[in-house]
């Protein structure tokens, strides 16, 4: 259950069911780092990665998870909460499309939910779904969250709830910054009608389950009974008393920021409270590579949301155990117990039902030996009875970060023409309206926008586009920064975010010849060929000449080569269409005049092949 010792990885609980393949993902975040979405499609592959010598995923492993998968993966996101590398990686040139901007549902509240919704097939044409609840973002953070992992089946007769999952995904592209090009869009809808018919798999001890989306449109739960365990990050004032009003004796666990933040008042319903005691000292805030932010760890001065880039490493889950008549429920998902929460934001939560004696406040902080919920807590009480007041320069981190995100919220384009052998960028954004320039001049923020890329060429936002005159090829993104600074009494604040524009005019071999750049000698060109062969072959013994110092085999006498010859004439019979990551590695090779990087003796294999598929129509 929810014991320290019961590890569920995110990148497991994606992993297809055995002899199924990734149809469809949909996924929602709130923050979301584009560094932490490649290493997201890892998971879709059929074997288990490769690592390199220093334990990162194998980057040629990671390129074809990427190229193979990006069609597939629609992840929405909260504009104005996305953050990225400054050292751009061109790999991301296949996920532009994967990223989709989403606005607030409503003004002055989130977009907060953390689902993934994954549709898989096998070589029979059978389906299977998988539902994914969490309380993690898609970033690379170290903080302690909780994962759902729901299986399901199609179903004539499904349980009445079951359709608001797919009414929710029905609702995400309306939301976009840009609307959804006609085939992503179809797949989106396609899924949530599918997930009005689906029966999921009960986790074990679970009698009953609902799925409770909160929001706009949607009703807002219920939480009432006799005992609660809250465990939330963030807290406000009045959802922390209207918890602590059950007859108890209530648990509470949160941050020790977010406790202060309400005072001893509003928690005096609660017997207990707790802080997460992880043993490592608070974390920072990510620095800028220009004026110092504020030198203020996380757990002193927060705001909800953490800003996009910051690294959580404590306490980020979200659960509420309520006791009190024929069941003990578990509320698990996206939800801290603030007023946003429960009162506008997007979130998405799942209500597990257990009977009293499989599941209870107590049983869940004490089961196990030295392992046991209790014994990573530590009891916290808050400062003062008060609310503790935001400082003046809390306060204007928060503006400009409530600055940063309106701003995201306008439809950005990248206008690309070739100028040479280069490329020139026109950038272009929807004007602010004035009571936000007014804000921004009042705050006196100095704001730039640019693209994404190693390159430090940067703009006024307060002009209505910027021309980046030179660009390579390579340096082509539809993601730009927008970064704001300014100074609190001569202390230097700072804030970046992330925006995905629509890009116009970009080449249209871009990805062949950034996949051409990727693979720049022939060892990385068959140890590429060695991993679509494998997903050909469905045989992951193909990989093993990559444990070898080298990789460089002779297609011509075939010395010490795996079967690949003996794999593509399989796949020629038995699916041809399976040749077509082969066929398009190929072509960008030959777009890109680098068709020397291919293995020896590969060239005319393939010629062979291509003309027999031709002949067989």
């Amino acid at each position: 259950m929810l014991q320290p010792t019961n590890r569920l990885m995110l990148v497991d609980a994606l992993r297809p069911p055995a002899g199924f393949v990734l149809d469809t993902a949909v996924g929602t975040t709130f923050t979301l780092h584009l560094d932490a979405l490649p290493l997201a499609t890892m998971s879709f592959a059929m074997f288990d990665h490769l690592d390199g010598d220093d334990g990162t995923p194998d980057p040629i492993a990671l390129l074809e998870s990427v190229r193979r998968h990006a069609d597939n993966i629609t992840v929405f996101a909260q504009a104005g909460a996305m953050s990225g590398p400054r050292n751009h990686p061109p790999i991301l040139a296949y996920l532009e499309d994967s990223v989709v901007p989403v606005r607030s549902p409503k003004p002055g509240h989130l977009f907060h939910p953390k689902v993934w919704a994954l549709r898989f097939v096998d070589g029979a044409e059978q389906v299977r779904y998988r539902l994914v609840i969490l309380s993690r973002n898609l970033t690379l953070d170290t903080s302690w969250d909780t994962i759902v992992q729901l299986d399901g089946v199609p179903s004539v007769d499904p349980p009445n709830f079951i359709g608001v999952v797919g009414d929710f995904l029905d609702r995400l592209a309306d939301l976009a910054v840009h609307a959804l090009d006609t085939r992503r869009r179809g797949a989106v809808d396609g899924l949530a009608a599918e997930l009005r018919n689906v029966h999921w798999e009960k986790p074990p001890g679970v009698r009953w389950l609902r799925f409770h989306p909160l929001g706009p449109r949607f009703p807002s739960p219920k939480l009432s009974g006799d005992r609660v365990l809250a465990i939330s990050p963030f807290l406000t004032e009045r959802i922390t008393r209207q918890l602590g009003m059950m007859a108890g004796p209530n648990v509470l666990v949160a941050r020790a920021a977010a406790l202060d933040g309400v005072g001893q008042d509003a928690v005096a319903g609660f017997a207990q409270t707790y802080v997460l005691d992880t043993g490592q000292p608070p974390p920072v805030r990510l620095t800028s590579d220009g004026a110092a932010e504020p030198d203020v760890g996380l757990d002193e001065f927060d705001i909800e949301p953490p800003r996009p880039g910051a690294e959580l490493s404590g306490l980020h889950a979200k659960v509420m155990l309520i006791e009190g008549g024929e069941y003990t429920t578990l509320w698990l998902g996206s939800a801290n117990a603030t007023d946003a929460a429960f009162g506008g934001n997007s979130e998405f939560a799942i209500e597990l039902a257990f009977q009293p004696t499989d599941l209870s406040v107590d049983g869940l902080l004490d089961d196990g030996d030295t392992a046991s919920l209790r014994s990573l807590l530590t009891e916290y009480r808050p400062t003062g009875d008060e609310p503790v007041e935001p400082t003046e320069l809390e306060q204007a981190t928060r503006r400009l970060d409530t600055v940063l995100r309106e701003l995201a919220c306008a439809a950005y384009t990248v206008a690309v023409s070739p100028v040479g052998n280069q490329f020139r960028l026109e950038l272009a954004w929807d004007p602010p309206s004035e009571s936000l320039k007014r804000r921004i001049g009042d705050s006196g923020l100095d704001i730039t926008i640019g693209p994404a890329t190693p390159l430090d060429v940067r703009a006024p936002y307060a002009e209505s586009g910027a021309v980046i005159p030179s660009v390579s090829l390579q340096a082509i993104t539809s993601f730009l920064f927008i970064e704001a600074r300014s100074t609190v009494d001569g202390t230097p604040i700072f804030g970046r975010t992330l925006v995905n524009a629509r890009l116009t005019g970009a080449p249209d071999d871009r990805k062949d010849q950034v996949l051409a750049s990727l693979l720049d000698d022939p060892d990385k060109v068959l140890k590429y060929l060695l991993f679509l062969l494998a997903e050909l072959a469905g045989d992951e013994s193909l990989l093993d000449a990559l444990k070898g110092a080298g990789a460089s085999f002779d297609w011509s006498t075939g010395a010490g080569m795996p079967p690949l010859l003996e794999t593509l004439l399989r796949a020629l019979v038995d699916s041809p269409d399976s040749l077509d990551p082969v066929a398009d590695l190929v072509a960008s090779f030959q777009v890109s005049d680098k068709g020397d990087l291919l293995p020896e003796g590969f060239a005319d294999v393939w010629h062979a092949i291509g003309a027999a598929r031709e002949q067989m129509g």
